[in-house]
């Protein structure tokens, strides 16, 4: 019997794959490793993002290019959908915003998205798988969502798109974090007919820091459209996704809240 439990403790103490420590990887750790049952991989990526994104407040501001997702992530995604990560593009945005973790998750989680963005979402439903008010208040560590929306794009274009949802609560040495992972699960139909959203991944995080909450968002696309240059697509998701922070911190901060 000696033996047999020997190995099962030494499995039990293996030390969680170390975390990249810059930021043109760490969002794609963060995703891939969002559905780990152990937390202690995140935990160490979420203390590893916390310096960088502090040195780097313009540039994160900015936005920055990030490395693709690897395929054995997406494939694990869902036992019922296909995905592909080749061909995938990635950029993420950082702000800090003034206002508590808490704040910043109610507002995520419990209001309607086409409260806080009326210029972005067209129409927007929420379906819970969990009991919300019981993650809201960290009684329970994990909340699944499912979203279905229509985008609004220039020129009277819009993007129709269910999303599917993953949150958690992971300890860092500032606290907790709210992290979630998003992804399509079947293309996104859009009016322009030349767009066509194959895939899209996004990770979502409120990491608290000394002076405030870092809001960060990376966006993955995969899309086979030749119109638009890579460039300029990249900088088209820096660009929503900075609103969507813009109008995060200005919804915080209105009356209405």
């Amino acid at each position: 019997m000696r033996l047999l439990i020997l190995p099962l403790l030494l499995a039990a103490c293996s030390r969680p794959p170390d975390a990249p420590e810059n930021l043109e990887e760490i969002s794609a750790w963060i995703f891939t490793h969002h559905g780990d049952e152990e937390p202690a991989a995140l935990s160490q990526a979420l203390d590893n993002l916390g310096p960088l994104l502090n040195a780097n407040v313009d540039a994160v501001r900015e936005g920055f290019q990030v490395v693709g997702l690897p395929q054995e992530a997406v494939e694990a995604l869902s036992p019922d959908e296909v995905h592909t990560a080749a061909g995938i593009l990635g950029v993420s945005t950082a702000l800090l915003s003034a206002f508590p973790l808490d704040d910043n998750a109610y507002a995520q989680l419990a209001v309607d998205q086409a409260l806080i963005h009326p210029d972005t979402y067209l129409a927007y439903a929420r379906d819970y798988q969990g009991d919300a008010d019981a993650f809201l208040a960290h009684q329970d560590e994990r909340l699944s969502t499912f979203e279905q929306v229509t985008v609004s794009l220039p020129l009277g274009g819009e993007l129709e798109h269910r999303t599917s949802n993953q949150q958690r609560w992971i300890d860092t040495q500032w606290g907790p974090a709210l992290v979630q992972r998003s992804w399509l699960p079947e293309r996104g139909e859009a009016n322009y007919e030349w767009l066509e959203v194959d895939e899209q991944y996004y990770v979502n995080l409120f990491l608290p820091v000394e002076g405030g909450v870092w809001h960060l968002q990376t966006s993955w696309m995969v899309n086979d459209q030749d119109l638009i240059p890579d460039a300029t697509l990249l900088s088209q998701m820096v660009d929503l996704m900075y609103d969507l922070a813009e109008g995060l911190e200005g919804w915080l901060a209105g009356p209405t809240r």
